[in-house]
């Protein structure tokens, strides 16, 4: 009979739309499958000619180049000497004006001697070749090579005009043009010789390598490097589309010539295997060297299409809607008391629980549906109204209260007391009533063993439970005078679990009379909510004291990671918390408006104790480096060593000497005289090796002239090493025993690369906004370049390095999933080595762009640094001294001026001395004079 309301036509009209719907969404997919399928067909074949397009362009910047090799092959070419090398290289230089994509053209022969001319036509270039102003050519001449090479470079203007000469004999050793593929193409194949393309070292462009070997001189190989950057320029205008992407790869899969700057070939991978559906990708093979990779969306090439189909839904959608009014019309008369409901329904969803109007309706089911809807909304009103009361307090005490407050009147109790788990035993911890809600003195304990059978039993059987009590029970619970003022008569008790089942407390309420059922299990799921309310509040306390305790164990492992840091986690937390507050006490000045609420001061606690945490990653003997020579150890004893052997050898070289019918006299003079010399030579060097404030440059020219002492080496310097050592040796040749060495030396194995080069936090684009300064090597430890530091022990890799622990910190704490109150933790611990002027690390920052807290922190760490008195490497400073750097400091905006007075004028300097500094750092620093040098700065 109910049936009969709901009209057949609506779940036509349904059906028909449904159908007219799915028939155009087939025909427009066929459609759409054909003229993909076409255009898709046009876009390969005009690709094909993109590729030979290239392939024509490379041969066309190969032809000019290939003729002149083959002219200079086939002249009686030699390879110059010192004074004969002006024909071939006005040649050279001829060549390279005439071929601007020429990079350098060259000459090698079977001796290893080497002569290249090289264009110098950026600042790339002029920079990494160390050229002088002006300069446009670099001739790199390998001369003689053996126990003294001679290598020299001559940096040439644009008319060839020589503008210096440099002699670097390692270059002698470091490059062999007999062992370059070049060279080995061109003397095992006669005619001109082609390598693949590859990237330049000195210019870090793509090219090719064009070689061809003389005819009068089977051992001489002429060679010209092609650049291939104009190739890039012909993918641009070869592009179908503004996403068109074109990529020419070598073999080594290396980026060659690219339509649009940043293409990698791993961006092209996913198109052109097929697992991006919505690109084309085509993978097109030039020759055996070089691939041309292209990718563009298919939805550029299918515009056209997809406007077609798209026209063609429009026209179906519009005689869709042609006929919805009838439609909706027809179902909004079926359907209105079902609005109603509906509406209901919705109101509850958006917890408002207000009675509605009754809905008019002949339909029983409908009727039924309303009475059910109007029950829920009783029962949910009062669920919520409890939860809502315990979700919003905050304080655990309270929370006890607020339980029970809350509870009684939405189960009609008349007071009720709230036990809670101590040791063996629950303890009452609230007992209210419903009428005054007073807080009552606590109640006996109760436990499995408890006299009164209604909780002994609800207690062991983990169940609610609600029955009648007699006096005697009330006696039992200490609530016999509130039972009997009350007439109470019957309780439900409630056990409390948390989410494993285990006990946390019982909730027992009392009434006047036997409890209905219905109270029963509504208590019973108002229990589940105040268990999930007091496990929470439990939990939130507990991690909250977890953390705490985690992060002071982080700090404290970090001052006691160095006694250059001990205590300093520890102490700038406290003042950095003390300036906090003599600024929220402030009630004039520029912060007579700062406040910090309790999660404000939570985030402010936090970052202090973990600003520096990123020194975890700070290599201690780094930071604990106290000599210019130290690693994990001073490496001036094997100075002392090598000193040592040059002194034996001059004992040795007197005694031949004598031995030899010299005059023994003389000799002897001659030795003591060399020992003398080397004695204060090595004073030197150990002097420089402490470090200080300024080193002149006329001991750093000596140092580098005591470095080209040489010592006689017998012995293998392979041999014992660890494998990182053998690696960093593997590209050095191994010269042939017994060896000549300088006295000191900056050696390739000294250079340590980064492990790796490529890490986020030091790239220049990188998230966190880091401006760094990032040095080429991790570390360099040659002895000559650290001897010779302008100040202090530290090298500039070695001073980054330190400086780095500020990024780590950022990075370490900007990777923790904060709540939302703690989210300002990382700007606040890593601000502390900005400055106000913009010239701080690691973002350089200016004044502006810090928050309040991060600029306290700034001040608070420098005042730590300057009067610890645990410092090994500094004697305490007295608390006027340090307030004189820092009143510096503020006037150069280093630090906040405006903290920086608040900080001597609110005492906040003379607290922390009190309490931290010594009775000698504590003097009497005139405050108000330095009140005074501040405002007038």
């Amino acid at each position: 009979m109910l049936r009969a309301h709901y009209p057949l036509r609506l779940h036509l009209a349904t059906w028909f739309v449904a159908l007219v719907l799915m028939a155009a969404g087939l025909v427009g997919a066929y459609n759409q499958w054909v003229m993909r399928a076409q255009v898709n067909l046009a876009a390969r074949a005009q690709l094909q000619r993109v590729a030979d397009s290239t392939a024509n362009h490379l041969q066309q910047l190969e032809k000019p180049v290939a003729s002149v090799l083959a002219v200079l092959a086939a002249s009686e070419l030699r390879m110059p000497g010192d004074e004969q090398d002006a024909p071939l290289r006005r040649g050279l230089h001829a060549l390279l004006q005439a071929q601007p994509a020429l990079a350098a053209a060259y000459v090698g022969d079977g001796s290893g001697r080497f002569y290249m001319l090289r264009a110098l036509r950026n600042a790339q270039e002029l920079q990494a070749a160390k050229a002088p102003e002006g300069a446009a050519f670099v001739l790199q001449h390998i001369q003689e090579r053996g126990p003294t090479p001679k290598a020299r470079f001559t940096f040439f203007d644009a008319e060839l005009r020589t503008l210096r000469i440099d002699n670097h004999p390692e270059y002698a050793q470091r490059f062999d043009p007999r062992d370059r593929p070049w060279y080995h193409q061109a003397l095992q194949r006669s005619g001109l010789q082609r390598t693949s393309p590859y990237v330049f070292f000195s210019s870090q462009q793509p090219g090719l390598t064009l070689a061809q070997r003389s005819q009068d001189d089977p051992e001489l190989v002429l060679a010209a490097d092609l650049t291939l950057a104009s190739l890039s320029q012909q993918l641009r205008s070869q592009a179908l589309t503004d996403s068109h992407a074109l990529l020419l790869v070598n073999a080594q899969h290396e980026t060659i010539a690219a339509s649009r700057e940043g293409l990698q070939p791993s961006d092209f991978d996913a198109a052109v295997q097929g697992q991006r559906a919505e690109w084309l990708g085509i993978d097109l093979r030039l020759d055996k060297d070089l691939r041309l990779l292209t990718q563009l969306p298919e939805a550029e090439l299918q515009r056209e299409a997809r406007d077609a189909i798209s026209r063609s839904a429009l026209i179906t959608l519009a005689l869709v809607l042609l006929a919805l009014p009838f439609t909706w019309w027809l179902a909004r008369r079926l359907t209105k008391s079902l609005q109603a409901l509906s509406a209901q329904a919705m109101a509850i969803k958006r917890f408002q629980f207000d009675e509605p109007a009754s809905v008019p309706t002949h339909i029983s089911e409908v009727v039924k549906l309303g009475e059910a809807i109007s029950s829920m909304r009783r029962t949910i009103r009062r669920f919520v109204e409890v939860t809502g009361a315990l979700a919003e307090e905050t304080d655990f005490e309270r929370l006890q209260t607020q339980l029970l407050v809350s509870t009684l009147p939405a189960v009609d109790c008349a007071a009720g007391v709230l036990y809670l788990l101590d040791g063996d035993r629950l303890q009452a911890r609230s007992t209210v009533r419903a009428d005054t809600q007073p807080v009552l003195e606590p109640t006996m304990p109760v436990g499995d063993d408890c006299a009164v059978g209604l909780i002994s039993q609800a207690l062991r059987n983990e169940t609610t439970l609600g029955g009648t009590l007699d006096p005697a029970d009330w006696t039992a619970l200490g609530l016999g005078p509130l039972a009997a003022e009350l007439k109470l008569g019957g309780a439900i008790a409630v056990p409390l679990h948390n989410r494993r089942r285990e006990r946390l407390g019982l909730l027992l309420l009392m009434c006047e009379s036997q409890p209905l059922s219905s109270r029963v299990s509504f208590a019973q799921a108002v229990a589940h909510a105040a268990a999930t309310a007091i496990e929470t509040r439990e939990l939130i306390q507990a991690q909250r004291a977890l953390f705490q305790a985690f992060i002071e164990l982080i700090a404290a492992a970090i001052d006691a990671k160095s006694p250059y840091t001990g205590g300093h986690c520890a102490r700038v937390p406290e003042l950095t918390k003390m300036l906090a507050q003599a600024a929220c006490d402030a009630r004039e000045g520029p912060f007579a408006s700062f406040e910090l609420d309790d999660q404000q001061w939570e985030a402010l606690h936090v970052g202090a104790w973990l600003h520096d945490c990123g020194k975890v990653t700070t290599p201690d003997y780094v930071v604990d480096k106290a000599t210019k020579l130290e690693t994990l150890y001073n490496r001036l004893h094997e100075v002392r060593m090598r000193f040592e052997v040059l002194k034996r050898d001059a004992h040795i070289a007197h005694l031949e000497r004598v031995m030899a019918g010299g005059d023994a006299a003389a000799s002897l003079a001659e030795r003591d005289a060399e020992q003398a010399l080397l004695d204060d030579e090595f004073a030197f060097v150990a002097r420089c090796n402490l470090g200080g404030e300024a080193m002149s440059e006329g001991d750093r020219s000596r140092v580098r002239g005591i470095a080209h002492r040489r010592w006689l080496r017998t012995l293998d310097d392979r041999l014992g090493l660890s494998h990182e050592e053998a690696q960093r040796l593997a590209s050095t040749p191994a010269h042939a025993l017994p060896t000549w060495e300088p006295l000191l030396a900056d050696k390739p194995e000294h250079r340590i690369e980064r492990a790796h080069p490529g890490e986020p936090a030091l790239q220049p684009d990188n998230p966190w906004g880091f401006q760094l300064q990032v040095p080429a090597l991790l570390y360099n430890r040659g002895e000559v370049y650290n001897l010779t530091v302008g100040r202090g022990t530290l090298s500039a890799e070695e001073r980054f390095k330190i400086n780095e622990h500020i990024v780590q910190t950022i990075v370490m704490l900007d990777k923790l999933p904060y709540p939302r109150h703690l989210r300002n933790v990382p700007e606040i611990a890593g601000g502390h080595h900005e400055k106000m002027d913009g010239t701080g690390y690691p973002k350089r920052l200016r004044r502006e762009q810090m928050s309040v807290p991060a600029r306290i922190m700034a001040i608070a760490d420098v005042f730590e640094a300057l009067t610890a008195a645990d410092r090994p490497y500094k004697s305490a400073m007295p608390l006027s001294t340090a307030l004189g750097i820092m009143l510096e400091m503020a006037r150069n905006q280093h630090i906040d001026a405006e903290l920086f007075a608040l900080f001597l004028r609110s005492g906040v300097a003379n607290a922390y001395a009190k309490r931290h500094l010594s009775p000698e750092q504590h003097d009497a620093p005139d405050i108000e004079a330095l009140l005074q040098a501040l405002a007038a700065a």
